[in-house]
């Protein structure tokens, strides 16, 4: 099932692209209805391990993290975060909406984490 984003999810995304942002976290909200934005990461701030310690904290959602690989080109990764403590159902969610973010997105690279240890152990030589 597809979900359709927020006003706020997409406008994130838009800032992501085109570099106010670090990082950005969506969840399926409550009502089952629509992507929502969860919180960002500015870009002159942020950094991995930030967005590593909001994703530790959140039920399964996504983030999409944009890793700089020169001055000018980011690589852009869709994290699915499916934690053990995570419901069966908010997982489901997630993992049911996943093809429909990476397409109309255009992600480069999707990674799946269930635990913090995946998250730190996520082969960065994939995207550079």
């Amino acid at each position: 099932m597809a979900y359709k984003e927020s006003v706020d999810c997409l406008n994130a995304i838009n800032d992501l692209k085109n570099g106010r942002l670090k990082y950005i976290l969506l969840g399926i909200d409550p009502t089952g209805s629509e992507v929502i934005l969860k919180d960002t990461g500015n870009r002159q701030t942020a950094d991995y391990l930030e967005f590593i310690s909001k994703l530790r904290t959140s039920q399964p959602c996504y983030g999409i993290y944009a890793f700089n690989k020169t001055e000018s080109v980011n690589s852009t990764v869709l994290f699915m975060w499916l934690p053990d403590y995570g419901t069966v159902e908010d997982k489901l969610k997630v993992v049911s909406n996943l093809a429909s973010l990476k397409n109309r997105f255009k992600v480069e690279k999707a990674f799946t984490a269930t635990t913090v240890s995946d998250l730190r152990a996520f082969p960065l030589q994939t995207i550079f």
